[in-house]
């Protein structure tokens, strides 16, 4: 299987730049949820 994203580093900043994004917000929902959230409910969801 080739690796197409090989011929085009644009694409893999791209999606690096997006998967950042991805995970900040994810953090931020986390964050967010620990001060509405009992202790014990948040480790279920991590």
């Amino acid at each position: 299987m080739e690796n197409r994203n090989a011929a085009n580093p644009g694409t893999i900043t791209t999606l690096n730049i997006r998967l950042t994004q991805i995970v900040s917000s994810v953090k931020i929902e986390k964050s967010t949820c620990s001060d509405m959230l009992p202790q014990g409910a948040l480790q279920q969801i991590r």
